[in-house]
């Protein structure tokens, strides 16, 4: 009886410390990511609204369009790159690394995959435009045919 009394004991002993290592390996992730250097922070895109991208006053940023040709040719953002999303990764030398890139596609959706795909081939300031093309014309902003 002792024997089964120490196992039980034991259990719930491991239990405990993994629960503590749980919620120590938990605090120690926000902290990180609440405190990671603002150039980790810059290296991550952002999602940003339309009316951010309406408001931009950077010279020289890019707006990067992911649609299709016949999506573009429906109605764009003035001014916007088209590079569809599937051709993306084989067209990246196209864009510069060192402006701010907005990436607009229909609904949002093809241009957080984009924003990732930018991202990960070392681009650094990238802003994906929520809502996409849709989002722009339901708060009025004009598009170019």
């Amino acid at each position: 009886m002792a024997k089964k009394k120490q196992v039980k004991k034991n259990k719930s002993q491991n239990m405990m410390w993994i629960t503590a290592l749980t919620v120590l390996a938990v605090a120690a992730g926000v902290f990180y990511f609440a405190n990671r250097p603002a150039a980790a922070i810059d290296a991550v895109f952002r999602n940003v609204s339309v009316t951010d991208l309406k408001n931009a006053s950077e010279p020289d940023k890019i707006i990067l369009d992911v649609r299709t040709q016949g999506e573009y040719d429906e109605g764009h953002v003035e001014g916007v790159v088209l590079i569809p999303v599937q051709q993306l990764a084989d067209r990246l030398d196209e864009l510069p690394k060192d402006k701010p890139l907005y990436v607009i596609c229909r609904s949002g959706n093809r241009s957080m995959t984009a924003s990732e795909i930018l991202e990960k081939a070392g681009f650094k300031d990238i802003r994906n435009v929520q809502g996409g093309i849709l989002a722009w014309q339901r708060a009025g902003y004009p598009v170019v045919r």
